[in-house]
């Protein structure tokens, strides 16, 4: 009986340890996670006057509209390319002012605390 009794506090220990384990876990590694899950489907002509900018690589310009996130993103040419961005400031919740903006033709920062 001494030994039955042992036996089932050893399981209780082991299962409460393991549950105090998994209780204590997260799905949240320390990122912000507040960032809209939104559609971005966009097309440009480079051709057009308003997208210029890109014919030269380091040009920059802002796309908006229905299919362009929450904010719009920045598409940006690259040597080899383009690469666009979203506005959606990532590594804060997203408040008036988190809306990236490009500064001096080169940085791309977040006006809420300068993160470029």
């Amino acid at each position: 009986m001494k030994q039955f009794i042992k036996t089932i506090l050893n399981k209780v220990i082991l299962v409460s340890v393991f549950a105090g384990l998994f209780q204590g876990c997260n799905s949240d590694d320390g990122t912000v996670s507040c960032v809209p899950n939104t559609i971005v489907n966009v097309s440009i002509n480079i051709n057009l006057p308003l997208y210029s900018n890109l014919n030269n690589p380091g040009g920059w310009v802002y796309v908006n509209g229905t299919m362009a996130g929450t904010r719009g993103i920045i598409v940006v040419r690259t040597a080899s390319g383009y690469k666009a961005y979203d506005r959606n400031a990532p590594h804060i919740c997203p408040t008036e002012k988190s809306t990236l903006v490009v500064k001096e033709d080169f940085f791309i920062e977040c006006e809420v605390d300068g993160a470029k």
